[in-house]
């Protein structure tokens, strides 16, 4: 495929992180955060803040093992551990190809808005940021709307990661009051697809369904190129099947996004996997430690 030049992982690496740092292992397990989960059951005291994550499509856990658990690590730090970090549950929001064409999943929005609802009634007095990334991310933009007036008024920021929002057919409002924080591989040469502001003479686009499913197919391959520990090796095996089980009920929509010129939203390349190597979630953490 040629679509962005010579887009390999390895190649891109440098663009990111000269060394990509191993994600840490914590008591609540590598792909797993259910802090505000504890709160809420009263085992765990309220923190000044709190942040509630949509992971990637068929990411594991509830907050995935490449960006997720390091942006959980990071927060952590950030915060100086006040902080309550907590993944949208799986059974509501499974993270799958199928959801992802509506602009990201409607039971997960609905999770993701409880969770800062019931969070908000027990800490009535904490900062709550709400992030994702790829399809996360148009989990927590329905997420912001949804959520109750006094919740809405206790929401930060809007943090995203990869977002693929502005090419989606129903463009969800970020409320006001709340900032929106959106970070995209902007690279010049190697930019984001789907999140970047301007294509590049580089770039060209599939034409047909079966280039798509093909690019699809050799990113997912690409993955095993950035793993760090046995976590994301595991999950690097369980994608190629995730991929071949949902492809029947999204082929017609990405033959009717062929059709009408929208193709764009499903380039999802190898400068889409960056967002756990590239510094920028370090960044993102720093940032929202210092919101006041």
């Amino acid at each position: 495929m040629k679509y962005l030049l010579a887009f390999t992982l390895p190649a891109l690496l440098p663009l990111a992180e000269s060394t990509p740092h191993p994600l840490r292992r914590t008591t609540y397990g590598p792909q797993t955060s259910s802090h505000i989960d504890e709160v809420l059951a009263g085992s765990r005291p309220c923190s000044s803040s709190a942040v509630v994550i949509g992971r990637e499509t068929w990411a594991p856990g509830n907050i995935g093992v490449f960006w997720g658990a390091r942006f959980r690590d990071e927060l952590v730090d950030a915060f100086d551990g006040d902080v309550d970090v907590q993944g949208i549950h799986r059974e509501d929001y499974p993270a799958n190809l199928v959801d992802y064409h509506i602009g990201g999943s409607d039971t997960g929005a609905d999770s993701c808005a409880r969770m800062v609802d019931e969070y908000v009634e027990k800490c009535p007095g904490a900062r709550v940021f709400v992030t994702g990334y790829s399809q996360g991310s148009l989990v927590a933009y329905k997420c912001v709307n949804r959520v109750s007036a006094a919740a809405r008024a206790q929401i930060k920021a809007l943090v995203v990661f990869g977002s693929e929002e502005r090419l989606m057919d129903d463009v969800q409002p970020v409320p006001k009051g709340i900032i929106l924080k959106n970070y995209c591989v902007e690279n010049t040469t190697a930019p984001d697809v789907v999140c970047t502001e301007t294509l590049t003479s580089g770039i060209e686009l599939p034409n047909s369904v079966g280039d798509v499913v093909a690019q699809l197919k050799e990113t997912v391959a690409s993955l095993k190129n950035v793993v760090t520990n046995e976590d994301q090796l595991k999950e690097v095996a369980t994608i190629p099947a995730l991929l071949i089980r949902d492809l029947p009920a999204t082929l017609p929509w990405i033959a009717k996004d062929v059709a009408q010129g929208k193709i764009r939203r499903w380039m999802i390349l190898p400068p889409h996997l960056l967002y756990g190597f590239n510094g920028m979630t370090t960044d993102a953490a720093a940032w929202m430690a210092g919101v006041a």
